[in-house]
This record gives C-alpha cells, structure tokens and sequence, in this order.
C-alpha cells in the first residue's frame, strides 16, 4: 500500500492543476456572489461544522462561508463523511498516512486515530471505503487554504446504528477534551 491517499477525484469534482484550484477556491471565497467575499471574521468557539460535498464549482461558495470563520490556528481536525458506495467498513479510518491534493500533502493524525479506535470498538481502518469516496477529500483544498498547519483524521461512515453514533459522539467528545485539556498545560 502507497504511503498516501491519492487524490481520487481531482480533475473530475475539481482542478488537477494547483494553480486552477487556486483560482476557484479565490472565487469561492472573494468573487462569487455565493460566497463570503473577504469577510474572515474568524471564530474559535467554532467546534463543528457541516459543509456540502459536492465540486467547488457547485456548492464552493456555500462551503466557503463556513472556512472562512474557521480559526486559522486550528491544528487537527476529525472529518466525519459519507461513503457513498458503501465500499469498505461502515465506520472506517485511513489507513494513509497522509492523503494528497493538487495543494499539497495532509497529514492524518494517527495518534488521534488511535484514540478514536480504541472508544469506538466499531471503528477500523480501511482503504477500500476512503479510496475513492470524494465527500472528505473535497474538504482538503479549503483546510489547505485556511489553515496555516494542521492534521486531521478522516472518518467514513455508512449505515451506522443509533447506539454506533452514540459510541462515536462520545469517542469524539472524549478526543476533544484531552485537546483542550492538553492545550490549557502549556
């Protein structure tokens, strides 16, 4: 297995060439009418967002409103998306350890990963359900724009039960207080 995750979908749901994903995401976020032309209002107290997963071209300027108040100094990420061809495990992790883009490498937080997998008994890491599924990898390109430096733990899900939800909300929630505990030490 390569060291990385291809970028699957670039050049079908969004430019190849990092220079014309530089230009869509720019219009995006400062050109569309759609989009939240220049305001950067940031928000630290943002924990969560949803966001569409369709082409930039389509819903880009939609999701760049939520980008744009994201806090420039967030450092990791855990990206919750759908597996529309319900290839692979229901509840999976990356098995990469970095997952690529026209913008560059992202680096998946294993430690994260780990702490996820061992609360949520369900959850495995699995190529076949992130390979060529496009609903988080379209979200690289905006992080890569917004944030200065971070990693992220990509999460792809299908057909979980209420109580596997639950387990995963709770996983999270626990993830996220040892941060903020970690954070506040230093």
């Amino acid at each position: 297995m390569a060291s990385f995750r291809p970028a699957a979908v670039a050049g079908s749901f969004y430019p190849a060439a990092t220079e014309e994903l530089s230009a869509l995401l720019d219009n995006c976020f400062n050109v569309s009418s759609l989009g939240p032309r220049g305001v950067h209002e940031t928000n630290p107290s943002i924990l969560a967002g949803m966001v569409p997963h369709a082409g930039p071209i389509y819903s880009g300027p939609c999701a760049a409103h939520f980008y744009a108040r994201l806090d420039p100094s967030v450092q990791r990420i855990i990206w919750l998306g759908v597996n529309h061809r319900g290839r692979g495990h229901k509840a999976a992790l990356s098995p990469w350890p970095r997952w690529q883009s026209p913008l560059g490498d992202t680096v998946v937080d294993d430690r994260l990963s780990d702490f996820l997998e061992a609360r949520a008994k369900f959850l495995r890491r699995d190529k076949d359900a992130h390979a060529e599924e496009h609903s988080i990898e379209i979200q690289l390109p905006f992080l890569q724009r917004v944030l200065r430096q971070f990693e992220f733990v990509p999460v792809s899900l299908s057909h979980l039960s209420i109580d596997e939800c639950a387990e995963l909300g709770t996983a999270i929630s626990d993830a996220y207080k040892l941060q903020v505990a970690s954070n506040t030490k230093t």
